[in-house]
């Protein structure tokens, strides 16, 4: 076995993915290999069979993510600075001088282990020559080295298998030939008279399967819209009847669609739940100008549910009528537009999330009259199924932090949830998580929506 071990000199790591993938690791032994070469040792051959190696099992730390740092430069649009000007706008023009413009926004993570990558094969003298000339490994900031090391790893196991998890990109028969292609390619990008775009190719990945990640979440939001077809918005006291209609539309068109009556009882959360599409009201909430009321559903559903069932309901979704019992349609639903600001809110990473419509805990748990908030909060993560070990800290409130969030118990809830605890919450994890997150028992009647909170 190699095991490749790859330690960061500041601490700090800038890549996009953790742990860093294989392929990137391989990009940076080949950018060691091209810079320092080495007269008695034929490091392409090493590197072709790695390309023919199986993925490495990779043991690594939890990184902590910390606050993106974006990068600005003054604007030097003079143009529109003397359009201002000609029509007397002096503070128009000052205002447009002194404007920022963000050139790149970089995120990064605090690395204070090193990363081990245990490949299926035999180390060898080139193999430590080639490691002693690694000087970064992620973007020009991360400085590292590597080392051979042969002594037991210490850190969480992401394996190169299973059916869910995150892909990583890792190296495959032929990619060093793609890299040197394309490493050429970019070299001759700028001519006497143009500047020719080169694009990334696309690398094979590989699922691995980490002790720490989430569950996947499939998703897709509308809005409501009334029946001519104009915005609507709903007071927060309405999020329970919409989520009904809306899973009364998704059991609509689930049979329009086709499906067996078992598998449309699975839909609608008839059995273990797995399979269930839930409908999550959406309150306008998190900026400054928000009202806290309701005009976007999301539909989430976990990865358990097959994706063709999944496209055949969220398409035949688009223009459903939404309709009280026993009465005429209320409303309709629709596609979110793609520069919704509101809704990609909900599905931004990060590393903190706080609630937004409150979270209706599983349970009560007290000693001796006492109540225990921590263990409470570790039941309520073990039923969503999120590791503890991804998690830093829970804090449960009465109110929420953003804009627009209203009391805990300004929500209603069903008949069968009326007795359980339901609080707000602040969850805060140790890498960034893409949403949309909802937790808590209240998840089939539209509770329990969180929303990232960086401040």
């Amino acid at each position: 076995m190699l095991q490749l071990t790859v330690e960061w000199l500041a601490g700090t790591y800038h890549g996009a993915e953790w742990p860093p993938s294989p392929l990137r690791v391989f990009q940076a032994l080949l950018a060691s290999a091209r810079r320092y070469p080495s007269g008695e040792h034929n490091f392409d051959v090493i590197l072709q069979d790695l390309e023919r190696t199986p993925p490495p099992v990779i043991v690594a730390p939890l990184p902590r993510a910390f606050a993106a740092v974006r990068a600005a430069v003054p604007n030097n649009d003079t143009d529109r600075e003397y359009e201002h000007l000609a029509r007397g706008d002096v503070l128009g023009a000052r205002k447009l001088r002194d404007k920022l413009k963000a050139i790149r926004e970089r995120s990064g993570r605090l690395v204070d282990q090193p990363v081990h990558y245990q490949w299926e094969c035999n180390p060898s003298p080139a193999w430590e020559a080639l490691a002693d000339r690694v000087t970064c490994v992620g973007q020009g900031v991360d400085l590292a080295w590597a080392r051979l090391n042969p002594t037991t790893p210490t850190g969480y196991l992401f394996e190169p298998r299973g059916e869910s998890g995150d892909r990583l990109q890792v190296p495959y028969s032929g990619v060093l030939d793609v890299l040197e292609t394309r490493y050429s390619k970019f070299r001759q990008a700028i001519g006497r008279t143009s500047v020719v775009g080169v694009g990334e190719p696309r690398h094979a990945t590989q699922i691995y399967r980490s002790p720490v990640s989430l569950p996947r979440i499939r998703s897709a939001v509308f809005r409501l819209r009334t029946l001519d077809d104009r915005p609507m918005a709903a007071s927060r006291d309405r999020g329970l009847a919409i989520a009904a209609m809306v899973r009364h539309a998704i059991h609509e068109a689930a049979k329009r669609a086709g499906l067996e009556q078992d598998r449309i009882a699975a839909i609608m959360g008839h059995g273990d739940g797995k399979q269930r599409i839930n409908a999550i009201p959406a309150p306008n909430a998190g900026h400054a100008w928000a009202d806290g009321r309701i005009r976007r559903v999301f539909i989430t559903a976990s990865d358990a549910i097959p994706e063709s069932d999944w496209n055949a309901i969220v398409r035949r979704l688009r223009g459903a009528e939404l309709t009280p019992p026993h009465a005429a349609p209320w409303a309709l639903l629709a596609d979110a537009s793609a520069d919704d600001r509101v809704a990609d809110a909900f599905v931004h990473s990060s590393c903190r999330w706080t609630s937004v419509t409150p979270v209706v805990l599983p349970g009560f748990d007290h000693r001796r009259g006492k109540p225990r908030p921590q263990r409470t909060a570790r039941r309520l993560l073990r039923h969503a199924g999120i590791p503890q070990a991804a998690v830093q800290r829970v804090v449960l409130e009465p109110t929420g932090r953003l804009p627009g969030t209203g009391h805990a118990t300004d929500y209603p809830v069903p008949r069968h949830l009326d007795q359980y605890p339901r609080t707000h919450l602040t969850i805060e994890f140790h890498d960034r998580v893409r949403g949309p997150l909802v937790l808590g028992a209240g998840v089939g009647v539209g509770l329990g929506l969180l929303a990232p909170c960086e401040r």
